[in-house]
């Protein structure tokens, strides 16, 4: 099943795939778990470098690479969605990165054929997604910025893209199962924010979209695990 998480920088995108008992959050298991990382930065969770040991190709001993290269993360994403594999869950983080760093190096120089290889190369890891993962066997976590509109009185979100042929030709919301959006907002008796993922249309936020019962509530924890407990649930 292919998901897509939308949510600012700081929200805890990454730290929704983690197993962190002290926050609640049961996360993914390593063991079968990979990991596409567009920056060489750490794993906000204790044990996130020891679980996920970074590799320099797919069919190295490991489960992390560190790539914004949208062909290399589609042969990544093609190699990973062979059912042999014991890999059953894929996390890009953090997509915005393999349209704007392929921007910033070569717009400039390139003038409109930039736009037009960003667009070639997203289209290459659409390919992919929409051949390839389907059901709960693989389930795909897509991490990304969202480019916050307005819809009358809410927020629309969508996914931060670049140039007009990823947005308008591919459309990357349309290639989801599911999209979750990232919310947080203020408990006053805890006197803390309190991090949600949404799950279809809100009063505050559009954008979101789940399968029709999976869930029972609109603001769910945000927690990967258990929205893959969901998944799981639901199939069977």
């Amino acid at each position: 099943m292919k998901n897509l998480i939308l949510a600012h920088s700081g929200f805890g995108k990454t730290t929704s795939m983690g197993q962190i008992p002290e926050l609640g959050i049961k996360g993914l298991d390593p063991k079968t778990t990979f990991v596409i990382s567009t920056r060489a930065r750490g794993l906000p969770f204790k044990g996130g470098h020891k679980n996920y040991k970074v590799i320099n190709k797919p069919d190295e001993e490991g489960n992390r690479m560190i790539t914004n290269n949208p062909l290399m993360i589609a042969r990544i994403l093609k190699y990973l969605s062979n059912p042999k594999s014991h890999i059953t869950d894929v996390v890009i983080d953090d997509f915005n990165f393999t349209m704007q760093d392929y921007y910033m190096k070569n717009g400039l120089s390139g003038g409109f054929d930039a736009f037009k290889t960003i667009g070639k190369e997203q289209y290459a890891i659409y390919e992919v997604l929409n051949s390839h993962f389907e059901g709960p066997e693989k389930n795909l976590w897509v991490m990304a910025h969202p480019e916050v509109t307005s819809e009358g009185m809410r927020e629309k979100w969508i996914m931060k893209t670049v140039g007009k042929m990823t947005r308008d030709a591919i459309t990357p919301e349309g290639n989801f199962d599911q999209i979750f959006l990232g919310l947080a907002v203020w408990d006053d008796i805890e006197n803390k924010a309190k991090k949600l993922f949404i799950t279809n249309e809100h009063e505050l936020i559009s954008g979101a979209k789940s399968w029709v019962g999976m869930f029972d509530e609109l603001e769910i924890p945000n927690d990967l695990g258990f929205i893959k407990h969901k998944i799981n649930e639901y199939y069977s």
